[in-house]
């Protein structure tokens, strides 16, 4: 599972990890949707699966205008810590 916490890059959870406390899919996205930060889910062929309330008021894409996108798409501009792309 890779979770992006924008701006910053991917952080990449480990498998055993990620099945554990995120088991249930709802409890899970309850959990990611109340955090004020931006979060977005892809999976291994990069289509956002999950776009939360945070990443809708950073980047001014709504929820269902972007799941089911390919990050490619270029619907995001990834930058680094120093904010540059």
């Amino acid at each position: 599972m890779e979770i992006t916490i924008s701006p910053f890059q991917p952080i990449v959870i480990p498998e055993a990890f990620a099945m554990s406390p995120f088991e249930d899919p709802d409890i899970c996205r309850a959990v990611l949707d109340s955090l004020s930060v931006g979060v977005y889910l892809v999976d291994p062929e990069r289509r956002i699966i999950f776009w939360n309330a945070g990443a809708e008021r950073i980047s001014g894409y709504l929820r269902h205008e972007v799941v089911g996108r390919c990050c490619r798409d270029e619907i995001l501009v990834h930058s680094n810590e120093q904010g540059r792309v």
